[in-house]
């Protein structure tokens, strides 16, 4: 699991997940958590703060964009937005989310198949760190 969150980049808050210091064209793998204060620069560790961990296999900017809508905007698009918006009885407070991503730049056959084991390895880890699922992956 270490050697997975090493290829992950150091938090960032949400509103400047487009800052250009992640390679966003790019698919991957994703954590979304929310803290109360800026967390430590460096490689993310497995918190129990991460309510979500998710895999794209287009572009993690288009798949964050989706969850932006739903967690945010209560739109369609992202299970785990909606299920982010629906969590709060107000809107959330956008300067306690962080995200840290891992872009996969491998070929497409290897790309998928690594995003999607990244994914569910870490939901495990968290699980069995926890004894639960992050929040917001429901299932």
């Amino acid at each position: 699991m270490k050697n997975i969150l090493a290829k992950f980049s150091p938090w960032h808050p949400w509103v400047n997940r487009k800052d250009g210091s992640v390679d966003l064209s790019l698919p991957g793998v994703y954590l979304l958590a929310e803290f109360d204060r800026r967390p430590t620069l460096g490689k993310p560790a497995l918190s129990r703060k991460i309510f979500y961990i998710g895999e794209t296999c287009s572009t993690l900017r288009r798949r964050l964009y989706s969850f932006q809508r739903s967690a945010f905007d209560n739109k369609f698009g992202h299970s785990g937005g909606a299920t982010f918006f629906k969590a709060r009885k107000s809107k959330p407070e956008l300067e306690r989310v962080y995200v840290s991503a891992m872009p996969v730049d491998m070929p497409e056959v290897e790309r998928e198949a690594f995003i999607r084991y990244a994914e569910r390895a870490l939901i495990w880890f968290y699980y069995e760190r926890y004894g639960a699922m992050p929040t917001c992956n429901r299932k």
